[in-house]
C-alpha cells in the first residue's frame, strides 16, 4: 500500500501500526486526482519548530510515505476510531493569528498544528461535485489524524485563512471542537492585503476560494472588475459575516471573536482568555513566561529578524498612509453593499480583555 524511503521501512510501518492514535506519522499532504496520501515522521518538538506544516515543515526522519488513497480510507471506514475535540484558530490573513499559534504552543501541555495543508486542500475541492463525496471522506478522515495526541495535551489547529470557506465543517468534526475567529479592523486589512503585488494576488486567488460564500447578486465574475482594494474589503466583509452568522445561529458559545489588536494591547488577559475558551489551562507563570521570550520580540513567520507589537504598530500606520486614497473609496463603497448588513459593528461573542463570552444555553 506504502511506497517509502529505503531507509525506514521497520520505523514506517511500526507509524502506520498506530496511525489513528499518534501524531508520530503526520499526513502532510493529498492529491485527490492522484488518489493519494503523503505521510511524514514527525515528534513533539518537529511540531514545535515547524513555523508552517507546508514546505516548511520540520520533518523528523528525510524520509516520506505515499499512500494509496482508497485502500487507506477503506481501512479508516473499517475500524473508523472516534475523533477527538480540538481547538481551532480561524482568521482573516494578517491579523496575528500566527503569532497567537505561537504563545499557545509555548503553553503547558499543548500541541498546536499551524497551518496543516490537508485542510487547504480540503478547502479547495470542498464545494466541487466531482469530488465531492471523496472530500467528504477526507473530512472524515482528517478529523481523526488532527486530534491526535502524543499524550494527553490539548490540540489547536491553525488553519490558512482560505480554509474559513469550509469553518462549519471543521467545526462539525466534533461536537466537542471550540473556535477562535481572530481578525484586524477593515482598513487595516485592507492596507495589508495592498502592501505587495504578491498579497494583491492573494486576494483575488482568495477570494476565488470563497466564491460560495458570495451573495447572489455579487457573482465571481463581476468581482473580477474590482480593484484590489475593493476585492480586499470585500473579502473582509464576506468573512466577518460569515463568522457572525456561524457564531450567533450555530456555534454559540463555542466560536469566539479576537480583534487582533486586543492581543497586541493586552497579552496576557488576552492570552488567557483565548486559551480558556479553548479549553486549555494555564497557571499564570506560563503566562508571563511567553511574554518574557521570543514572541513578542522575533518575527512571528520566520523568526529571522526582530520584530515587536511596536514594529507592527509602525508598519500599519506606513501602508495606512502610503495608500490612504485606496482604503478610503474601497471602505466606503463595501459599507454600502447590502452585505454590510450581515456584518455587525462589533462581532458577537467577543474573547479577550474585557470580554465575556456567554453561553446562552
Amino acid at each position: 500500500m506504502a511506497t517509502k524511503g529505503p531507509a525506514s521501512d521497520r520505523e514506517l510501518d511500526a507509524l502506520f501500526d498506530s496511525v489513528f492514535v499518534s501524531p508520530e506519522l503526520y499526513l502532510q499532504s493529498f492529491d485527490l486526482e492522484a488518489k493519494s496520501l503523503s505521510f511524514t515522521p514527525m515528534t513533539a518538538e518537529t511540531y514545535r519548530s515547524s513555523s508552517f506544516l507546508d514546505q516548511r515543515i520540520h520533518k523528523a526522519q528525510p524520509v516520506d510515505a505515499r499512500v494509496d488513497m482508497l485502500p487507506f480510507l477503506e481501512t479508516y471506514e473499517r475500524f473508523r476510531p472516534e475523533p477527538r475535540p480540538v481547538g481551532f484558530i480561524f482568521h482573516t490573513a494578517f491579523c496575528c493569528s500566527t503569532l497567537l499559534a505561537r504563545c499557545l504552543q509555548e503553553l503547558r501541555d499543548t500541541l498546536v498544528l499551524k497551518e496543516p495543508v490537508p485542510l487547504r486542500v480540503l478547502s479547495r475541492h470542498w464545494f466541487d461535485p466531482s469530488t465531492e463525496d471523496l472530500c467528504r471522506r477526507m473530512g472524515d478522515l482528517l478529523a481523526v489524524l488532527l486530534s491526535r495526541r502524543f499524550a494527553g495535551e490539548a490540540v489547536v489547529v491553525k488553519a490558512t485563512s482560505f480554509c474559513n470557506n469550509i469553518m462549519p465543517e471543521l467545526m462539525d468534526m466534533h461536537e466537542g471542537n471550540r473556535a477562535v475567529f481572530i481578525y484586524s479592523d477593515l482598513e487595516e486589512s485592507v492596507a495589508s492585503f495592498l502592501k505587495s503585488p504578491a498579497s494583491r494576488r492573494e486576494a483575488r486567488a482568495f477570494l476565488a476560494i470563497m466564491q460560495n460564500l458570495l451573495p447572489p447578486d455579487m457573482p465571481l465574475a463581476e468581482c473580477r472588475q474590482l480593484t484590489d482594494a475593493q476585492v480586499a474589503a470585500l473579502l473582509w466583509a464576506l468573512q466577518m459575516a460569515v463568522y457572525s452568522e456561524l457564531a450567533t445561529r450555530r456555534y454559540w458559545g463555542r466560536l469566539g471573536a479576537l480583534n487582533c489588536n486586543g492581543l497586541l494591547d493586552d497579552p496576557a488577559t488576552t492570552l488567557v482568555s483565548v486559551a480558556r475558551h479553548l479549553g486549555i489551562e494555564c497557571r499564570a507563570a506560563e503566562v508571563d513566561a511567553v511574554l518574557s521570550g521570543s514572541a513578542f520580540t522575533l518575527h512571528a513567520k520566520g523568526r529571522d529578524r526582530a520584530f515587536s507589537r511596536d514594529d507592527r504598530r509602525a508598519d500599519m500606520a506606513r501602508l495606512a498612509e502610503r495608500y490612504a486614497g485606496e482604503i478610503r473609496v474601497a471602505s466606503e463603497w463595501v459599507r454600502g453593499l447590502p452585505l454590510w448588513r450581515r456584518v455587525h459593528g462589533s462581532p458577537p461573542a467577543p474573547i479577550g480583555a474585557g470580554a465575556a463570552v456567554k453561553n446562552r444555553s
